[in-house]
Order: structure tokens, then C-alpha cells, then sequence
């Protein structure tokens, strides 16, 4: 009897297998080209120890605090090398503006994965579109799970008192809020799921009462998207809600409302089965199926449900830009997308033989009917964007972004200005510069939503060399700029800690 019951589980379980893999064998298989290491970009950072940097023009009064920036800055350790940009050594970079001047310096983060690197010559690093080899969990959660540290190489928050690196796996890792030299690891007061699971880089600060909120994907035989917050004064993470999936999508970015949470699960799927030992890389397991289209889950805040899942076009999207409801109780989001997936397999290329097929679109959701209606507004290549802080998740007008040109490296990447009500764009643009995630600071006291500055760090071709720029957030002109004593590698998010915080 308890002979035959073991057989019908095996049975059953191998059954199950066997239907994801099926899966997986008709579905369209995603294979990136690398393009980072054939860039003109520089390949690896270096520690630079503190400097005042020599100012062109002069800085606001008013602006004092710190721009930390997380950047993947190496990409060559002994014989090896690391080909993908996303998967580049972590390394911050800190710009320290007080009294009209600026103090730099540098550091690579320190992880496992880089102290031993650096002293075997060797890489091990389960990364995003790159495996050296399995690397053994080193470190033990306050709740006892074994976890990875993480190359903590995409973006910069702060959660209570903390300012963390993070990446798109646990755990973050804390960092000197001036410096930006390591501190550990930071470990969340909870014991929700740490370990074999991803977790958004983009948490979501709600400026109308601090609350931080984020997801992470836990896969297994039943895969969850998991919700959670966490509350002002905490590093507990709350779970809000957790939605069920059979082949979790790869969503870097969701959207916050006053009342909603908004995940958008596009057709690059992955059988859970994959992920948890993926060969080449955490992306190559998952595989492109336009023919599932785009999934849109609404779910609310404070009740903790699923208020609606809806169905839309096929597309890819990196970034949401902002969300927020009208009058009528829709949902307004606005977001880069992009046909499908391909354009994981140029980024971070300096030029585009052909121009990735991007478009800034505009998504109502009507709840009460069920239904999704998609307005272009420029068919351009926008990227990492960004907004006055103050109005996420609410009604804005302006949002600033990388414009990605094609074809010609004069051309080099600019930076833009658009007005969501005219869809006017205004611009800084320069030969041969290469700018990085425009920063929005807000001028103290400000009046308009635009009233501040734009902080960037823009690669110059012709010197080899990066400056940080600073430009009037209004008009788009050039206040001041300062030279770095190198050229970094692309950065991708960072953060402006001003000095009330």
C-alpha cells in the first residue's frame, strides 16, 4: 500500500517536471549578446581616496548633502572576464557637495564575491547574465537562512537610518552614507524569504507617510510573487499580499498609487525549475513568449488583495517612471517599453546599429471595466528616468531621462526634460558625452515641481575622463561641472542624500 502511494507521488512529481519542461522546449529561447566588453566605455574602476575636485562654474547655495551612485565597475580580474554590464564588480562612487565644493572618492563594495576575486585572481559570481562557477552561501540571517552575499551593483536606497547597495538578489549591503565605503551586510528584521530568491532593486518610498514597498519572487514548485512593506522606523518587512504564479516574469521596476500597488508580468518567463541552478546566467533561463502577452496585477495597499489582474499587448519594460489615479479612479501609469525583450542584448553598447524599437507609452487602467488602453507619446529611446521624489506615486508633470541615440558615437547619449502635459522635450546635449541616470534634487522651499537641479555623471570620449554635471533643472542649461581623476564605467542608479536627511 505505502509501496504503491510512493510510486503515484514519484509519478505525479516526475509528470509535473516533465510539463515545465515541455514548456520550456516549445517557447522561444533567450540568448543575450554581450556588448559592455566591446564598448568604449572604461571596463574597471579604481579605489580613489578623498578629493576636492576643481568646479567649472559655481553651485547653488542651497545644495549640500551626498551623491552616491552604484556603478558595475570592474570587468577584468586575472584571465577572466566578465562580459555583461549588469554583472560588473560593484563599486560606489561618492560626491560629497558642501560650501560650493565637492569631495570625491571611490571604493569598490566589499563583498565575498570581490575579496575573493581580488586575491585568487579568479571569479566566482552566480550573476545576471554571466556564471563563474557556484558560489557556496557564506553567510547566516539573524533567522538562520543561509544566503549568498550579493554583488550588490544596481542601486542605492535607504531604509530607516540605513543606506544600503543593492542588486537583484538578497541581501543588501549596508554602506557609509558619506564615504560610501562597506559596513556589512544589512539583514531585514524578518524572516521572510532571503535566500534563492530575487527581489526588486526599485523599492518605492511613499512621500505621504514614509512607507517603503517592494516585491520579491519566491520560486519553487509553487512560485509566488510576494508583496511587502516596510514601515518608517523599521527594517521589518511586512507581507502584504502573495500572488501565485506558474512562470514568473522578470519584472526590474513596478509602480506605487496612493492606493494601489501595480506589478506589470511581461512574456519573459521562467520555469522555476531553471532558476534555482540556471547554467549561464539568471536571464538566459528565462525564455521570450510573446504569445502570453503582458499580465497587469492591481493590488491594493492597505486591504492586502488582489484587486484585479488584467491582460494587455506583449512588451518589455526596464523602468516605470510613475503611476497614479484620476478622478474617475483609473490608473495613469507612464513607462519605457520596448516590443520585446532584445534590447537585453545591447545594453550597455555605446551605439545602436539598430535603434532598439522604444516608445514612452501611457497606460489607463479602467478597474471597474476591466480594461487596459495604451497611448504613445514619443517613439523615442528614453532610459533610466527620473522624478521629483515628492511626487511618486501622484499626478506630475515633468520626468527627466538618458536620451539613447543610435548609430553615431559623436552623438553620444544626452539627457532629457519631458512634459507629460504638452509631451514638449528640452535637452542637454554634447558631442561625444555619455550621460548616466539624470538626479532630481528639489531647490529647498521650491514652489514649482521642476524648481532644482539635474546631478549626472557623464562619460567625455574625447578626454577618457567623467564629470559630474549640474544643470538647472528648469531650463535644462549647465551650472557647474567637475572632473573625476578617471573615467568610470557606466553607473547604473544612485541616490542624493541631502543633509536634513
Amino acid at each position: 500500500m505505502y509501496k504503491f502511494q510512493f510510486l503515484s507521488i514519484l509519478l505525479f512529481t516526475l509528470c509535473l517536471f516533465s510539463c515545465k519542461k515541455n514548456h520550456n522546449s516549445l517557447s522561444k529561447s533567450f540568448v543575450p549578446v554581450y556588448n559592455y566588453k566591446n564598448s568604449i566605455f572604461p571596463k574597471d574602476a579604481e579605489n580613489i581616496a578623498p578629493v576636492f575636485l576643481n568646479i567649472e562654474g559655481k553651485l547653488p547655495n542651497w545644495l549640500e548633502g551626498n551623491l552616491l551612485q552604484n556603478i558595475p565597475g570592474k570587468f577584468n580580474v586575472g584571465n577572466e572576464e566578465i562580459i555583461h554590464w549588469f554583472d560588473g564588480l560593484a563599486y560606489v562612487s561618492s560626491a560629497r557637495f558642501a560650501a560650493g565644493k565637492i569631495l570625491y572618492q571611490g571604493s569598490f563594495l566589499e563583498t565575498d564575491q570581490y575579496h575573493e576575486a581580488i586575491s585568487t585572481e579568479k571569479i566566482k559570481l552566480e550573476g545576471f547574465a554571466q556564471n563563474f562557477g557556484k558560489y557556496n552561501a557564506k553567510h547566516v540571517s539573524s533567522d538562520g537562512q543561509k544566503i549568498k552575499t550579493a554583488n550588490a551593483n544596481i542601486n542605492i536606497q535607504t531604509i530607516n537610518d540605513k543606506v544600503v547597495a543593492v542588486g537583484e538578489t538578497p541581501l543588501p549591503i549596508e554602506i557609509n552614507s558619506i564615504t560610501g565605503k562597506t559596513i556589512g551586510i544589512f539583514d531585514f528584521a524578518d524572516q521572510l524569504k532571503k535566500a534563492n530568491s530575487w527581489e526588486s532593486a526599485h523599492m518605492k518610498y511613499d512621500p505621504t507617510d514614509g512607507t517603503i514597498y517592494n516585491f520579491y519572487i519566491d520560486y519553487g514548485w509553487n512560485s509566488y510573487y510576494v508583496i511587502y512593506k516596510i514601515e518608517p522606523g523599521t527594517t521589518r518587512r511586512i507581507p502584504i499580499f502573495r500572488q501565485r504564479v506558474d512562470y514568473p516574469s522578470y519584472m526590474h521596476d513596478f509602480s506605487i498609487t496612493k492606493n494601489y500597488i501595480i506589478l506589470t508580468a511581461y512574456p519573459l518567463r521562467v520555469n522555476a525549475m531553471d532558476i534555482i541552478n540556471p547554467k549561464d546566467g539568471f536571464i538566459n533561463a528565462h525564455k521570450w513568449e510573446a504569445d502570453k502577452g503582458t499580465q497587469i496585477y492591481v493590488f491594493d495597499k492597505f486591504k492586502g488583495n488582489l484587486v484585479s489582474m488584467i491582460p494587455t499587448e506583449a512588451m518589455f519594460v526596464f523602468h516605470h517612471i510613475n503611476a497614479y489615479e484620476d478622478e474617475q479612479n483609473n490608473i495613469n501609469i507612464y513607462l519605457n517599453s520596448f516590443v520585446d525583450a532584445a534590447i537585453l542584448m545591447q545594453i550597455g553598447a555605446d551605439s545602436y546599429q539598430n535603434k532598439p524599437q522604444a516608445k514612452l507609452q501611457k497606460l489607463l487602467i479602467d478597474l471597474k471595466n476591466k480594461k487596459i488602453t495604451m497611448e504613445t507619446l514619443d517613439n523615442q529611446f528614453y532610459e533610466l528616468p527620473t522624478i521629483n521624489p515628492k511626487f511618486q506615486g501622484k499626478k506630475n508633470q515633468f520626468f527627466y531621462a538618458v536620451h539613447y541615440n543610435s548609430g553615431n558615437l559623436k552623438h553620444g547619449f544626452g539627457i532629457i526634460k519631458f512634459d507629460m502635459n504638452s509631451n514638449q522635450v528640452s535637452s542637454w546635449q554634447q558631442k561625444e558625452m555619455f550621460a548616466g541616470e539624470p538626479l532630481f534634487v528639489a531647490k529647498p522651499n521650491g514652489k514649482k515641481e521642476d524648481d532644482g537641479v539635474i546631478i549626472s555623471t557623464i562619460y567625455d570620449n574625447s578626454s577618457k575622463k567623467s564629470f559630474i554635471l549640474v544643470l538647472d533643472s528648469i531650463s535644462m542649461q549647465q551650472i557647474a561641472r567637475a572632473y573625476l581623476p578617471l573615467g568610470l564605467p557606466l553607473g547604473l542608479h544612485g541616490r542624493f542624500i541631502t543633509n536634513k536627511n
